[in-house]
């Protein structure tokens, strides 16, 4: 016999209890935490508008490159975003398309800066960090505040990560382990431990100064 010890609250809807994910369910996925760098100094000198359309146009970009690459954003924080990455396949094939939207982040951020000079005292610059694990997806919250979230130590270490990433001044900090399973090639690539908060042992990262190749100056024209 199988006996529910703990009840849902008496209202709420039938919907709610019948979503597995937002009771509460384990998944493996990847995450990336995304980051402009600087942005705080950029509002301080902007209007409240200006700023708004800046963070949507490359709010924007970014939710393309995670869609595409068959992730989802899970929220904006700020002047930053946490995307997730989960694929029935496996977890190696989650950090594949994590390891290819971040990517395409840095790759829109250069159409952003393009479309947004004249508005822009300096090219905006991000930071991410990517890591992946075990989460768990639930609806957290009271009331209309309520959402499908994910909490759990892989969303701690990928934070962490960013700011790794951010004090390194590179576009990307990811553990190794996750880079392995990314297939990503390490071989001319820094990797260093590092203390994080929340993980028992140091954990090696690695440091990814850019991403996306620059793109190429036009040539100019014969005399």
């Amino acid at each position: 016999m199988v006996v529910r010890l703990v009840q849902p609250l008496a209202r709420a809807s039938a919907t709610l209890e019948s979503d597995a994910e937002n009771q509460g369910v384990d998944v493996d996925a990847a995450v990336l935490f995304v980051d402009i760098r600087g942005f705080t100094a950029l509002s301080e000198e902007k209007l409240a508008y200006d700023i708004v359309h800046i963070l949507n146009r490359f709010f924007a970009a970014a939710n393309t490159a995670v869609q595409e690459a068959g992730g989802r954003i899970d929220k904006f924080i700020g002047d930053g975003l946490m995307a997730l990455f989960a694929d029935p396949r496996g977890l190696d094939f989650a950090c594949r398309a994590a390891m290819e939207a971040a990517t395409a982040i840095e790759r829109a951020l250069v159409a952003v800066n393009r479309d947004l000079a004249a508005e822009l005292r300096a090219p905006l610059r991000i930071a991410m960090g990517l890591h992946a694990g075990r989460l768990v997806v639930g609806r957290i919250g009271a009331g209309e505040a309520a959402a499908r979230t994910v909490i759990g130590p892989a969303v701690n270490v990928a934070s962490r990560l960013e700011a790794i990433a951010k004090a390194r001044n590179a576009a990307l900090a990811v553990s190794r382990r996750t880079a392995e399973r990314a297939a990503l090639d390490l071989t001319h690539l820094e990797i260093e431990t590092a203390d994080v908060r929340g993980v028992e042992q140091a954990l090696e990262v690695v440091i990814i100064e850019r991403l996306a190749e620059p793109p190429a100056e036009a040539e100019a024209p014969a005399a």
